[in-house]
């Protein structure tokens, strides 16, 4: 190859393509257009144009105020600092394009071979945030910069600063720098320290990362960054720098309530998932949302969670009801700022009946009265222990729910089989992530559960088995009316009514006597569980779950963060959150109660061969009423074999002889039994004979009349229980 055609290769042809690319470049540019006429108005309070309805067709108040906006003035200097400082250094320099900090930014990513910094001025994050989709595509990018320069040229650099300030997103549901003051540190953003607006101003790079609410350390690590970059543009003193390093940690306790906040933040985050488009493009698109509501039950809700009789040191508090026939989220507060459908946390004991009672009863494993023994275990090298290390020894599956049992419960999941189990739970509406243990009968989860699942859950129990999604949205229209989203609540069977209902029945023992007995004053037909997650350092969750025929309310409480101060051990599920549960279904429909399927039988079950042969069979017609159990089961699970036990404690072999005027009467015994031998003359009856078990046992009576006697036994346990009587030997007497 010649030196004239290397020249081509290496020289000419990349230059070439680079001067087409970059002439079609220019005519894409030229050829973008779009109609807009920028004005103030456009942005911050006035971005919200979607209407949000309760279940009554009524529309939801302080929409609006989801989106607070603030002046410039009224905004604290470190927080502008902090935001020019790591988002547009240049600001005040250029005309909406930082052309030398693409530069840098292509430079600085070539050499890293990762995309670490970006060239989008504070102008254009403005324009892309508020006045464009969030399409990747190269014609969206133009417009992103031509809307950049048309801001800049309709706007000072003050107004710009403070619509974008007050549009911004810091995750969690959070826009404008107002909002977020609030929820992070309970201040207004004039208020705002150095440490505090260089916090702030680190989440926009990635507010699901950065975000405190996420992960205190990491947001403290960012925070750092923004002040090292204050520090080395002179604009903080080296003191200031070293007091601002100092760990800073959120309050996140707002007294400024806003009603129905918590419920319009989920409707969001749902239109979000549902549309696949960002919260701003949901808020500013003048969607007409309907939603299921109820006014009356969220007030309630709201108020008795923020009353200070149910407050807990250390703890944030969340309710969530639903109507089961709708399957709607009907009532939801919350004292944290995250996305309902993206806060998990440990379910605990609340998950056993999802994940292990459940699956069981279904599968025919087991029934309410299936004897157990609570004792300590070693399963694959995995030991659970029961709180408090008590163990209640023989019992049945009724009560070690009641008592919520860890070791039946792991024994339980390793008989089922965990995906098997897992399943279940799927079907039920849990998610799981790599969770394969047999820690899982206890609710250890890689990334835990969240709210929605659990209600969801445990709503499909209320619903004799049946799942369906629980949402907060019955339908979406756009501003045309079209309709683009319709909730369908589709029912899929994932128990059986039996299972369901001997599953309720249960959990209503739980609520009357178990671990959340707090519940047992309430009138009305309820089932429940509790749940509780910790270590010695105090308890991170506590959780009550509860239902009714026609609803389902679940609360939570919990330190913030993984690593916040813990709530006091003594905290858990059966206290607090078993009290604000029960205040709440004070005001839930009473007089439903739980329909019994026909599928569902009662048989009398004979508990003293229970216990003796971990067996159940049904009762004799001699077991007796002290021995007998009415005790629930599936027909199809029913069992078959009845108990003789009893009977052959009669069976006995009771004979009597005359020798020589005397009465020889004998009869075989059982050792387990006592046995009495009476004579009966003249209908008055006269204990000859008693006898506790030795065998073959041989009577002598020398009574002598005239007439008809008769001999029988009585036989009674080794508790003096009377178990019943042979018949009568009748004898002519002389």
């Amino acid at each position: 190859m010649n030196v004239k055609k290397l020249f081509m290769i290496l020289i000419i042809i990349p230059l070439a393509l680079f001067v087409l690319s970059t002439i079609g470049l220019l005519i894409i540019y030229e050829m973008t257009t779009f109609d807009v006429k920028l004005d103030v108005n456009m942005f911050g309070q006035y971005l919200i144009k979607t209407e949000i309805y309760d279940n009554n067709n009524r529309q939801i108040e302080n929409v609006s105020t989801y989106v607070e906006y603030t002046d410039y003035s009224k905004i604290s200097k470190h927080a502008i600092m902090a935001f020019i400082a790591v988002e547009d250094k240049r600001f005040f320099k250029h005309s909406g394009i930082d052309y030398y900090g693409i530069m840098r930014a292509i430079i600085n990513n070539l050499k890293h071979m990762s995309v670490r910094e970006g060239g989008s001025t504070i102008s254009q994050q403005l324009a892309k945030n508020t006045l464009l989709s969030n399409e990747k595509t190269l014609k969206r990018k133009f417009k992103e910069i031509k809307l950049a320069k048309l801001i800049e040229k309709n706007f000072t650099k003050h107004e710009i600063l403070t619509m974008y300030l007050n549009v911004i997103y810091f995750g969690d549901s959070i826009y404008g720098i107002t909002k977020a003051a609030d929820s992070f540190f309970c201040k207004k953003p004039s208020e705002l320290t150095i440490a505090e607006a260089s916090m702030l101003a680190g989440i926009i790079k990635n507010p699901l990362k950065y975000s405190p609410l996420n992960d205190i350390d990491c947001a403290n690590g960012r925070k750092n960054v923004v002040l090292k970059l204050l520090h080395n543009d002179g604009k903080i003193t080296q003191n200031e720098f070293d007091e601002a390093k100092q760990f800073l940690n959120i309050l996140n306790q707002s007294n400024n309530h806003i009603s129905n906040e918590s419920y319009i933040r989920a409707v969001l985050n749902e239109a979000s998932i549902l549309l696949n488009m960002s919260e701003r493009e949901i808020l500013s698109h003048g969607y007409i949302i309907n939603t299921y509501l109820d006014k009356n039950l969220q007030q309630h809700a709201e108020t008795t969670i923020r009353h200070s009789h149910f407050d807990v040191n250390n703890a944030k508090k969340s309710v969530i009801i639903t109507d089961n026939k709708t399957s709607g989220i009907i009532a939801f507060h919350s004292q944290i700022k995250h996305s309902i459908f993206k806060f998990r946390r440990s379910p605990a004991s609340i998950l056993k009946p999802i994940i292990v009672y459940a699956p069981a009863l279904d599968m025919g494993l087991i029934v309410p009265d299936t004897p157990v023994i609570d004792k300590p275990i070693t399963i694959n090298n995995y030991s659970p222990k029961n709180y408090n290390d008590y163990y209640i020894g023989q019992t049945n599956i009724r009560d070690s729910l009641r008592t919520s049992s860890n070791v039946v419960s792991v024994e339980l999941l390793n008989q089922i089989g965990i995906d098997a189990s897992k399943k279940y739970a799927e079907a039920l509406g849990i998610k799981f992530n790599n969770d394969n243990g047999l820690s899982l009968a206890l609710g250890a989860m890689t990334h835990g559960c969240t709210l929605v699942e659990i209600v969801e859950s445990y709503m499909s129990i209320a619903n004799a088995g049946l799942h369906s999604k629980a949402s907060f949205i019955k339908s979406i229209k756009n501003k045309e009316g079209g309709i683009v989203y319709k909730a369908n609540h589709f029912k899929n069977r994932v128990l059986s009514k039996g299972a369901s209902y001997l599953l309720t029945d249960m959990l209503r023992d739980v609520a009357k006597t178990g671990t959340a007995k707090k519940l047992s004053s309430l009138n009305i037909d309820i089932a429940s569980k509790t749940g509780t997650h910790g270590d010695n350092t105090g308890n991170s969750d506590a959780w009550n779950i509860s239902y009714t025929a026609s609803n389902t309310v679940c609360v939570w409480y919990g330190s913030k963060l993984i690593n916040s101060k813990k709530m006091d051990s003594k905290i858990t599920g059966g206290t607090f959150p078993t009290l604000l549960a029960m205040q709440i279904c004070k005001m839930l429909p009473g007089g439903i109660k739980f329909e019994k399927p026909d599928e569902v039988i009662e048989l009398d079950i004979d508990q003293f061969v229970t216990k003796k042969t971990m067996k159940i069979v049904k009762a004799s017609y001699f077991t007796p009423q002290e021995y007998r159990k009415s005790a629930l089961f599936i027909d199809k699970f029913k069992p078959n074999e009845v108990s003789n036990y009893f009977d052959d404690a009669l069976q006995i072999g009771l004979k009597v002889e005359i020798i020589d005027y005397l009465k020889v009467i004998r009869f075989t015994t059982l050792p387990e039994f006592k046995y009495k031998l009476f004579r009966c003359h003249n209908n008055y009856d006269s204990l000859i004979y008693d006898s506790n078990g030795i065998g073959s046992c041989e009577a002598i009576d020398n009574f002598h009349d005239n007439g008809i006697i008769a001999y029988y036994v009585k036989v009674y346990d080794t508790n003096n229980i009377y178990i019943g009587s042979t018949p009568k030997i009748h004898i002519l007497s002389f």
